[in-house]
């Protein structure tokens, strides 16, 4: 199919950028999609169930008839669509310049380093300890916005039901679901200067 050859030949492309040397040396920084792509595995399951039971109820179908779309577009999106996305947002960071240190003295430049150059984190290792948590509260809305995009197109030829009322609903399940994910990081994050400043 038309989309599964484009995201065969993206995934190339993400494989051959991340195998250059240049980008893989170890004092350039953290490739966050290894830090964020694990706990996004993690919760696929909690996920697939969680949307699967919504779509089910805000579509009015059978949880058997909604469950195998959901459970394809969310490995889709997570196994194909977060690294390229990662790799877009990592290529657009070091064409605009964000692949050099600018520091982390005024609060302005700590929240460019979570945000502009949050794809590939320049190696601030004393502050690594927020900026993790930043940085990946940063890239769930673009992974959102992906995964919707991606959820969609999947399920629309899988569920044949109102196009327009499919994707206001696949986008109720990942907000949902995202949501949650912020939730999560964001407690994260606030737990990580507690934790700081009582060291």
């Amino acid at each position: 199919m038309k989309l599964e050859r484009s995201a065969r030949r993206l995934a190339v492309l993400c494989s051959v950028v991340l195998s250059s040397h240049q980008l893989l040396c170890a004092d350039m920084g953290l490739h966050m999609v290894f830090l964020s792509w694990p706990g996004m595995g993690l919760a696929l399951l909690p996920a697939i169930l969680i949307e699967t039971l919504f779509l089910a109820r805000r579509l009015t179908l059978r949880v058997a008839q909604v469950m195998p779309a959901v459970s394809v577009s969310n490995m889709l999106s997570t196994g194909i669509g977060i690294p390229i996305t990662w790799l877009v947002l990592t290529l657009v960071q070091f064409t605009t310049g964000g692949g050099y240190a600018y520091g982390l003295d005024s609060l302005s430049a700590k929240f460019l380093a979570v945000t502009w150059q949050a794809p590939w984190l320049l190696p601030y290792e004393p502050e690594l300890y927020w900026m993790i948590p930043g940085s990946m509260l940063t890239l769930l809305v673009p992974y959102f916005f992906m995964t919707w995009a991606v959820e969609y197109r999947v399920m629309k030829r899988r569920l044949l039901i109102d196009r327009a009322l499919l994707v206001r609903a696949v986008g109720l399940a990942n907000l949902l679901t995202y949501s949650m994910l912020m939730l999560l990081v964001g407690v994260w994050f606030i737990a990580a200067f507690f934790f700081q400043w009582g060291a």
